[in-house]
């Protein structure tokens, strides 16, 4: 489900927004994932921000993030498999 569009370099979603998404289809588990468009899959100190407090606010909610995914051309970064969760 697409929950935000950004302009060029950003674009503002919160935990509250993403997590709506869900009141009308209960999960388990989710997994965020957005694009970078400049190529560069690293992660923003706002992306681990984000990803920190949506971690935080889906145990509170009794559901999983299992990943949150940052895709870029032919290249992606997992903050999971960086240990960000």
């Amino acid at each position: 489900e697409t929950l935000a569009v950004g302009a060029l370099n950003q674009t503002i979603v919160s935990p509250r927004d993403i997590l709506h998404a869900i009141k009308h289809h209960p999960v388990a588990f989710i997994i965020l994932a957005h694009n970078h468009p400049s190529g560069d899959p690293q992660p923003s100190p706002e992306d681990l921000a984000l990803t920190q407090r949506l971690h935080k606010s889906c145990t509170l909610l009794g559901v999983e993030l299992l990943d949150h995914v940052i895709v870029a051309h032919d290249k992606h970064y997992s903050c999971k498999e960086h240990h960000h969760l």
